[in-house]
């Protein structure tokens, strides 16, 4: 359940309302701290392939994963580098996704053949909200590829007219600056994606690490 007062009656009946939609594996598109995400049941292959369909995604391009909480990371990948570990603690709950081994639990299609999955934990009570009614969400931005993603729920219906079932409605927008992305399956951290959190603090989560 959200905190007390965060959310008004309106509003949690909505969010319930979207976790019915996802659980009967329909696609909601749903507000982050960064742009509108593409929510489906991961673990539900048709869903997952209404998003590849309704993106019209290359399907050699995996798909993010949010969940509830770090605790969560151990069910979903292969390993937990102490590097990890570190930058879990440092900035989760926030705009950081991790590249991870994939674990048994994750079907190709989420990672797209690379073998990697990206997980981080959001700070927006949508996002968190939903996570913890399913246990891990998809994230993928709520746009058609190559398009700009978005941070207005009006926008994100003209743009999936119809091919979502939900498209959750919250204020304020947004930050529009994505998730920073960090891939740590290897040895040393690889930067993806500069966003919201900078190179120069996860070079000194490294170094104090």
């Amino acid at each position: 359940m959200p905190p007390k007062g965060q959310m008004d009656q309106k509003a949690l009946e909505e969010l319930q309302r979207a976790v019915e939609f996802l659980k009967a594996g329909e696609l909601v598109a749903y507000p982050t701290e960064s742009f509108y995400a593409l929510g489906a049941d991961p673990f539900n292959f048709r869903a997952v392939e209404k998003i590849f369909q309704t993106k019209r995604r290359d399907r050699h391009k995996a798909i993010l994963l949010i969940i509830p909480s770090k605790e969560k990371v151990v069910e979903l990948v292969d390993q937990i580098p102490p590097l990890a570990k570190a930058m879990m603690d440092r900035f989760w709950p926030g705009p950081l996704t991790l590249l991870f081994k994939a674990g048994e639990k994750i079907h190709p299609m989420l990672h797209g053949g690379t073998g990697k999955i990206g997980l981080r934990v959001s700070p927006h009570p949508v996002a968190q909200y939903l996570s913890r009614a399913l246990g891990v969400i998809t994230a993928t931005s709520a746009n058609l590829s190559g398009s700009p993603p978005m941070i207005f729920p009006e926008d994100v219906k003209r743009a999936l007219e119809g091919k979502v079932r939900l498209v959750v409605e919250w204020g304020p927008p947004g930050l529009g600056i994505p998730s920073t992305v960090v891939d740590i399956s290897g040895k040393e951290p690889i930067l993806i994606r500069e966003g919201q959190i900078s190179m120069e603090e996860i070079i000194r989560v490294k170094e104090m690490g």
